[in-house]
């Protein structure tokens, strides 16, 4: 705050620097994700050999980590940047806005937000492996992930709410929607519009089709 003298005089989490280790990277500089086909463990689930997409690792590189743009460290948010802390008063005031902005994220959705990222060599020959297998023409040349936190929260709400319903595991199948190039972003943001539903031979939701 400027008003009162400083709680220390050196910032004790960035030990003075005026820089930590980024947290969204660990420090790495990489954005890396951990691999859904094998669940993070680098093992293949049925074979229990090496996991093909991620080659052992547990964890797939989606490029540069945009909490730090790749330079590995960030400003450090107790002292922001200047290596000498505040008065204890607005210490406290950090660790307490921290903790119910931690509370928030634990109680509730995560904020809207999407992320985009073209896949790695071992995913994409795992979709051209399903390509092939669902009776697919061609090649699969390219294929981005979409990361959705508050869409996959929904996700998993409703499957909890299926299994307690139906009292097992609800069924799951990987299946292939078509649509025009300008719709993707949209519905990679906000889920499907229920407003553009058509035919609905089976009865009223969104359409997918096991085989392309």
């Amino acid at each position: 705050c400027g008003r009162r003298p400083p709680a220390a005089t050196v910032c004790e989490p960035c030990s003075g620097r005026g820089s930590m280790d980024c947290s969204r990277c660990a420090g790495t500089g990489r954005f890396m994700l951990p691999c859904r086909l094998c669940s993070g463990s680098g093992i293949s689930k049925h074979y229990k050999f090496q996991c093909s997409m991620c080659r052992g690792q547990g964890r797939v590189d989606r490029g540069e980590c945009n909490g730090c743009q790749g330079a590995r460290s960030r400003q450090c948010w107790t002292c922001h940047g200047s290596g000498v802390p505040p008065c204890t008063e607005c210490i406290e005031q950090q660790k307490h806005r921290r903790l119910q902005q931690a509370q928030q994220r634990m109680q509730g959705p995560p904020p809207p937000g999407v992320s985009i990222s073209q896949c790695v060599a071992g995913e994409l020959s795992t979709l051209q492996a399903l390509w092939s297998e669902r009776g697919g023409r061609g090649e699969v040349e390219a294929a981005w992930i979409v990361d959705n936190p508050l869409l996959t929260y929904d996700y998993f709400e409703r499957r909890k709410d299926l299994k307690a319903q139906l009292r097992r595991e609800p069924d799951e199948l990987q299946g292939f929607h078509g649509t025009h190039p300008d719709n993707v972003l949209s519905i990679a943001q906000t889920g499907f519009d229920a407003g553009r539903r058509a035919g609905q031979v089976f009865g009223a939701g969104e359409y997918f089709a096991k085989n392309p």
